[in-house]
């Protein structure tokens, strides 16, 4: 770490406390693939593969059922418009927000 500035160290410890957050749940999902080949990066659209909206997004995934994952792919943005399929939704940054009832899209 003495290489690196304080920016890239407290980043670093951001995502190594985010990936010990999540890693118990990826386990099970990896455990779950093995038992019945269910993908543990899913496509939106296999909550709902009806959701006309859900089939032409190919930018966010879901990692389970429950964990929307929507990257900021366009380089210096740093927010986006996101499509939530259907279920209740909640931002877990945020977790005195409301929960959102999907199939919705929350616009930037």
């Amino acid at each position: 770490p003495w290489q690196y500035d304080q920016e890239v160290v407290d980043h670093a410890l951001k995502m190594t406390k985010l990936h010990a957050q999540y890693a118990p749940a990826i386990i099970s999902f990896a455990n779950q693939a093995l038992i019945d080949g269910t993908p543990i990066n899913r496509p939106i659209w296999w909550l709902d593969p009806t959701d006309q909206e859900a089939l032409a997004v190919d930018d966010e995934f879901l990692l389970g059922d429950n964990l929307l994952v929507a990257p900021v792919m366009e380089e210096g943005a740093v927010s986006r418009d996101i499509y939530l399929p259907k279920g209740q939704w909640q931002d877990l940054g945020h977790p005195s927000d409301e929960v959102i009832a999907g199939p919705v899209w929350l616009r930037d």
